[in-house]
This record gives C-alpha cells, structure tokens and sequence, in this order.
C-alpha cells in the first residue's frame, strides 16, 4: 500500500477497526500478523529454505524496485529526521585533533546544542557559538555556563553571542534551524552566514513552497503573532548555491498542506556543501 494513502486511511479510521483491517490485509498478503516473533536460536525458526539466497526472495526484493523513481524524493521523514542533521556531521567532523565549530544560528535554547550532546559521545575539540536576539542570550548563557563546566570541564568552548561574526576558525558548520524564515531581509542574513565560509551549510525546518515566496502569519503561540517566510524551495535554493555552494541532501519533513490564505507547504531540511569543500582554504 502507499505510504500516504495508508497514513490518510490510518487517520480516517478508529484504532479498533484499523487494526482488524490491517491484519485482515497482511493475512491476505501471506504474511504473519505480527512481524517478529521470538524464537531461543536461530535453528528453533521455522524458516523458509534458502532464505535470501533464492529465486522467491530475488523475485520479492526486484519487484520493489520497478516503480524506482530517480529523482529527489518528497515522501514524508518527519519532525525528528531533522535533528540528527546536526549530530550526524558534527560526528563526521571531529578527528580528534582539530577543533569543529558549530555555529547555531537562531538557534533558540541552544537546542542545535542538546543534540550533539544526546547523540556524539566524544565532545573533545567542539567549539559551540549560539547567535540569537540579545534577550534569548540573556536568558540561557548561565544554562550554557552549566553545561559548558558539566560537559567540558571550564574550558571555554560555548558562547551565545546576538550578532553574527564576521570571521570564525575551520572546520567550521553553519546551522541554522527554523530561522531564516522569520528574517525579513534574508538574503542579507543567507549572505553573511555564507560569508563565513563554512564547509557546510545546514537549513534545517525551513518552510518551503512550490508556489512564489509568500509572507504568513503564525499564531501557535499564547495571544502572539509571529510573521515569517514561506520559500519558494527552487529559488531558496538558488539563493545559496550562487554564494559557491552546492546541495548534497534534502527531505521534507510532512506531507504538503496549506492553511488559510496560502499555498501548499512544507518544512524541509537541506545540506549544502562548499564548492571547494575538503581543498586547502
């Protein structure tokens, strides 16, 4: 079944009934009601013969693949895909002898930070910069002061700072979630981030749009208003790799939707990379 009609019907109908009508579907399929199931060894498994290494698995694996479209896939990864962008190339990046700047821009209660630390276990060289309005500063730099003695022993490799640098150390990576849409000159902001040079460029739960660049009002928040950006995903895009960047990956993170007054959108997550990424700088 497709992934999206199945979560639309999953949405439609009461657990109850789905459940019976999903195993209804798998039964008829040949396949067991549940997935797994627990067995002492491996020899204790009823399995079929040959496993793999056969004709009818062959035959079940290609058939997948038919339908293979080789384009850049709009299936839907969710919220938390996201979040391991960060911790994922941050990961890639510390060697253990030079020191990996990350700066998080708008990054909020530093959590472009809370994800490295859940996830890379080894810290040693990172050097964290946190640029946000002068309040949000005020607010978390004695929660960074905490973390930066509980996680790195006093050294000073955390700071927020409300102004972006106009130069940082390399390797550097410029992160920057949910940010950029709430900028009104943008490209003004696009261009001194990617001035830094960073040897990547993550825009990371960015809402983007199919339709021309529009403007919105966002009302999640108790008896305030937030104006922001929807980008037109194209000429995002575009914006960024003019500057000698180019994209390496992209996911959206929900099914397209539109809401009163604007066109269909999503949230996405992109990661560029120099164009002269890994030569001497």
């Amino acid at each position: 079944m497709n992934p999206k009609i199945r979560d639309i019907v999953q949405e439609l109908t009461p657990p109850v009934v789905y459940r019976f009508l999903s195993r209804v579907y798998l039964t008829a399929r040949g396949l067991g009601w549940d997935t797994f199931y627990g067995y002492p060894t491996l020899a204790d498994v009823p399995a079929t013969r040959n496993g793999q290494n056969s004709d009818w698995y062959v035959k079940y694996a290609t058939k997948q693949a038919e339908n293979l479209k080789l384009e850049i896939s709009r299936s839907p990864m969710g919220n938390d895909a996201g979040l391991l962008v960060l911790p994922l190339l941050v990961s890639a990046a510390l060697d253990g002898e030079s020191i990996v700047t990350v700066l998080d821009f708008g990054g909020g209660v530093f959590k472009g930070l809370t994800t490295i630390l859940e996830h890379v276990p080894d810290l040693k060289g990172l050097r964290y910069i946190l640029v946000e309005t002068p309040t949000m500063c005020r607010a978390v730099r004695d929660l960074l002061t905490k973390i930066q003695k509980e996680k790195f022993g006093g050294t000073a490799f955390i700071e927020a700072i409300d102004d972006i640098p106009s130069s940082l150390p390399h390797p550097l990576i410029v992160h920057a979630r949910s940010s950029i849409q709430y900028i009104s000159e943008y490209e003004v902001a696009l261009s001194r981030l990617l001035a830094l040079a960073p040897e990547a460029f993550v825009i990371a739960h960015t809402p983007v749009t199919d339709a021309p660049t529009f403007a919105q009002a966002q009302r999640n928040h108790p008896h305030r208003t937030l104006a922001r950006w929807v980008f037109n995903r194209d000429n995002l895009i575009a914006e960024i790799e003019k500057r000698g960047y180019r994209l390496a990956c992209i996911f959206d993170h929900a099914l397209l939707e539109t809401y009163r007054d604007s066109k269909l959108m999503n949230d996405v997550s992109m990661v560029f990379h120099r164009l002269n990424y890994g030569k001497a700088r």
